[in-house]
């Protein structure tokens, strides 16, 4: 019986209040990461059409594009397992 190959992670938590500075803290993880040469996306619901609906936005009007999904499991299904190194959701 063969071992099936599983990808590893990991999972970091932006936590706090309302207009701490989450998304902030993301788009700058995010902006490190592709300043290293990663390749990375940002995935968020579909339901959230606050601000806009293809990009994530802070309070202060700062924006990344964004894959708009229903769920996580349609981005693996959509780009596969290997399509970006760094996968940050909001």
């Amino acid at each position: 019986m063969g071992l099936s190959h599983h990808p590893s992670g990991e999972i970091h938590v932006i936590v706090g209040p309302m207009f701490a500075g989450k998304r902030t803290a993301l788009l700058r993880r995010v902006e490190s990461e592709g300043n290293n040469g990663r390749n990375v996306a940002i995935i968020k619901s579909s339901k959230d059409t606050r601000y806009a609906v293809d990009s994530v936005v802070t309070h202060d009007g700062t924006k990344f594009p964004c894959w708009a999904l229903p769920d996580l499991l349609s981005f693996r299904q959509k780009f596969g397992d290997e399509a970006y190194a760094k996968v940050f959701q909001t």
